[in-house]
């Protein structure tokens, strides 16, 4: 899927790969560089930024840990579902948009001057998942506390800056599976229908 990305990118200039420096995102991003056709690897850029804590107080294990307390049968990736639409739970997650808003400051423009022109940052599912309701003002279908939709492999957000820094945003659908997506076929097939218990009150 990596490889098939990249080769919907070619082209003659040089991109920045960006990876939170995991064994699977350092993949996902060589991938994408033999996609297009590299001759060789690129030397990849590790920010600790993009780890998937970016949006979380805790610590991932203790997000999941909460969820399942809370009696989310997801676990962290129903909890951030319903943060990313409907917000609250703030002893365990930053808001939304203020803290994607410190994103694009604080760590996208900042490193810009460093980057190429066109850079490519590969990260993980609770990263990516709340960029792409705020980048599309909470209008991509990821509901997953609602009918379990989560993101998909290669999918995520656009982030298109002007020569004035001026911002603007394109959710990116990806591949047309995910690994959440097999739940949904399999609950599917066993009469289960999407329909999901009600979350406990916050």
């Amino acid at each position: 899927m990596a490889q098939n990305l990249g080769t919907t990118l070619k082209s003659d200039e040089e991109f920045s790969y960006i990876t939170s420096g995991f064994v699977r995102t350092n993949e996902t991003a060589n991938n994408i560089s033999k996609g297009r056709g590299e001759a060789s690897l690129p030397k990849l850029i590790t920010s600790y930024d993009i780890t998937g804590n970016w949006f979380l107080k805790i610590s991932a294990d203790e997000l999941s840990a909460y969820g399942t307390k809370l009696g989310m049968q997801g676990g962290s990736v129903e909890l951030m579902a319903h943060w990313a639409y409907e917000g609250g739970y703030t002893d365990a997650l930053y808001e939304l948009t203020p803290r994607a808003e410190e994103f694009i400051q604080k760590v996208i423009l900042k490193n810009l001057p460093k980057w190429k022109r066109v850079s490519i940052m590969v990260s993980h599912d609770i990263f990516v998942m709340p960029l792409a309701v705020f980048g599309s003002k909470g209008k991509v279908a990821l509901k997953y506390h609602e009918d379990y939709h989560w993101i998909n492999y290669i999918a995520g957000l656009a982030i298109i800056i002007g020569a004035d820094n001026s911002l603007r945003y394109v959710p990116v659908k990806g591949a047309d599976s995910g690994v959440i997506d097999y739940l949904a076929i399999y609950m599917e097939e066993h009469g289960m229908g999407g329909k999901k218990p009600s979350t406990p009150k916050r």
